[in-house]
């Protein structure tokens, strides 16, 4: 009785979820009956389904308190923020697409709908992919005592393909329903949110596996395997910083600046004159060095 009942549980979870985020704003604006949001709502549900078949494969989930990114302080932050980003995301998406009064043309509008489709079909092709390369290992970030380096697969390309499963499903979600500016405000939510979570879990698969992981992160990309621009990375890293520095609260700086210091730990760095956008950080604001000497303190990096 309990396998049948732990399934439903999560399936019905999973509806309130969707109901949340597409079918109760779509009401309430009017547009629950288009076809697009009846196929997102589809989609949604399809592409969650590869967590029903986890539980119900290799059984429940670890607990929420054994996560790492809940234990640390910044990672409860971006969560935060990453509940209340994401159901931003949606509802504006669905008010703006009821309110259009401009009737794109429909070369366009046909164009925008097929990268939509295409985006959303390779998100759930991705994640289900990913799942079951995964197996029991797709948890909360934990580590099992049988744990072992999942790298074959499409874990041979990218390190994280779930997350970039999200992102073309949520930016799918965003195209669909042409919302330009949920799509800005979907930039930023996955930049907080897969920002910290992949800081906290590759910190901690390297704790755990020490030069079998580097060696691995050597080989791979993190969410997408081709298109890399050379300096890009760098370029954005400053100019995020700087954005993130002179406009949000210190509550919600300290994710960023951990990503920061812990990519300054997977690549060794011993005294903290390097990155240059963390000194820099400290220099723009009086509360900056401040925040920036605890996440050293916590990461063993001595300030210069």
């Amino acid at each position: 009785m309990s396998v049948f009942l732990k399934p439903m549980g999560l399936i019905f979870a999973l509806l309130a979820v969707i109901a949340v985020l597409i079918v109760i704003p779509a009401a309430q604006f009017g547009v629950a009956g288009n076809w697009r949001v009846v196929f997102l709502s589809i989609s949604y549900f399809v592409f969650f389904l590869g967590t029903v078949w986890r539980v119900v494969r290799y059984g429940k989930l670890a607990s929420r308190q054994d996560d790492r990114q809940v234990q640390a302080t910044s990672g409860r932050v971006a969560s935060l923020i990453t509940v209340v980003g994401l159901l931003s995301v949606h509802w504006l998406t669905l008010y703006t697409f009821s309110v259009q009064n401009q009737t794109l043309n429909t070369a366009v509008d046909l164009c925008l709908t097929v990268t939509a489709i295409v985006l959303i079909c390779a998100a759930i092709i991705v994640s289900q992919v990913a799942i079951k390369t995964l197996g029991k290992f797709f948890d909360r970030l934990t580590i099992k005592s049988d744990h072992h380096l999942v790298t074959e697969g499409i874990y041979s390309l990218i390190r994280h393909p779930i997350y970039t499963s999200y992102i073309l499903l949520f930016l799918g979600f965003c195209i669909m329903l042409q919302s330009l500016w949920s799509s800005g405000l979907l930039l930023i939510v996955c930049v907080i949110w897969f920002g910290n979570r992949i800081a906290i879990e590759e910190q901690m698969l390297e704790e755990r596996f020490g030069e079998e992981y580097q060696s691995y992160c050597q080989q791979t990309k993190r969410l997408f395997p081709y298109g890399r621009l050379s300096g890009t990375p760098q370029i954005l890293s400053q100019l995020m910083t700087y954005l993130v520095m002179n406009f949000l609260p210190n509550a919600l700086a300290l994710p960023f600046l951990e990503v920061t210091i812990h990519r300054c730990v997977r690549r060794k760095v011993t005294r903290c004159a390097f990155p240059t956008d963390i000194r820099y950080v400290a220099r723009r604001k009086w509360h900056s060095k401040f925040l920036v000497n605890l996440l050293l303190q916590d990461a063993q990096i001595p300030w210069v």
